[in-house]
């Protein structure tokens, strides 16, 4: 995820695009498993689809993604992500909430990314 992040910099991809590849290399990575990117870009593609969580205008808010190798449902992760971006879209540490919150409901996928 890291050398997504350099690479985001370095070739000033807009979040959308971003998003996109942090998407695309983690899916290669963990195989049958889904990832919740949130940004705090309203019109942005976020890894399936997020609501806003405002954090630093167009930078990666959190990033969250499974740590097992157990299949994850595709519908019930969306689901989740959707509802804790939403919930965090006021919180003072935005990617620690969406993390906690994902956490709390007994899925343990996120990191501590950025």
């Amino acid at each position: 995820m890291k050398s997504t992040l350099s690479d985001c910099g370095w070739y000033n991809w807009s979040m959308v695009k971003c998003a996109t590849e942090m998407h695309d290399r983690i899916q290669r990575n963990t195989g049958d498993q889904y990832s919740c990117i949130v940004t705090d870009d309203y019109s942005g593609y976020a890894a399936w689809k997020t609501y806003n969580v405002e954090d630093s205008w167009n930078k990666l808010a959190a990033v969250c993604a499974p740590k097992s190798n157990t299949p994850v449902s595709q519908y019930y992760f969306e689901q989740q992500c959707d509802e804790c971006a939403y919930m965090c879209t006021y919180a003072s540490d935005k990617p620690s909430c969406v993390r906690d919150c994902i956490s709390d409901r007994g899925q343990r996928f996120c990191s501590n990314s950025r």
